[in-house]
């Protein structure tokens, strides 16, 4: 998970995609990246409050690409703790969980973990699948613009190619050619769209150290890089 930038409303976007999701992480690790991700919406969100003069609801969205899923990654186990963790220390934080294009075969588990999951959450669920721009139309429908919209159409494609691309699987790193850096602005940086990276990955403000950027930015979680 990584946060991408912000809605139109102000609310943080975090970002999952299957295809970049490590192996064997286990169950607690995946847990603790999640509460990690939160926690840093929240602060990243006041930030943006603070510079834009806006108070917004105090929630965020959460954007799941589903390229790379598949039976591995149906485990009604494994997802009864983080939803656990989400319904009771984050009661009414989550705006919405998009479904970026959700293959068949996760309707049926998606109905598996319905006992598990309270009304509202389940309520917030939002589908949006199909070519770029029926993604690019549902993705604006539910108040996500700006420079996320074109990032995440691109990321979007990036995560179907096969072979994969190396650098989504590395997608934490700003990719370099000994000290040429390789992500111009016409090429696509994994990390995040321009304007996300600009001020909330690369400028730490003056003064300010990495570690405290860790607790303020939107830099990744520790354990990923």
């Amino acid at each position: 998970l990584r946060q991408i930038g912000f809605d139109l409303q102000g609310r943080p976007i975090v970002y999952t995609c299957f295809a970049q999701c490590a192996d064997g992480t286990g169950i607690v690790n995946g847990a603790e990246h999640l509460m990690y991700a939160i926690e840093n919406a929240i602060l990243s969100m006041k930030k943006y409050g603070e510079k834009n003069r806006h108070k917004g609801d105090g929630k965020w969205v959460w954007i799941l690409d589903y390229a790379g899923f598949g039976y591995k990654n149906m485990s009604v186990s494994s997802s009864k703790e983080p939803l656990a963790m989400l319904q009771a220390h984050y009661p009414e934080r989550l705006h919405k969980v998009v479904m970026l294009n959700a293959p068949w075969i996760f309707g049926g588990f998606f109905a598996m973990l319905r006992p598990f999951v309270d009304a509202k959450t389940y309520a917030k669920a939002a589908f949006v699948r199909g070519t770029r721009e029926n993604v690019e139309a549902g993705l604006k429908a539910l108040g996500i613009g700006g420079d996320v919209v074109p990032w995440l159409l691109d990321e979007m494609e990036e995560n179907q190619k096969t072979p994969y691309p190396d650098a989504q699987k590395m997608f934490w790193k700003k990719q370099t050619v000994g000290n040429a850096n390789v992500n111009s602005e016409d090429d696509h940086d994994p990390r995040g769209p321009p304007s996300w990276i600009k001020e909330y990955v690369e400028m730490p403000e003056e003064g300010q150290t990495l570690s405290e950027c860790w607790r303020i930015c939107g830099l990744p979680a520790p354990d990923i890089v």
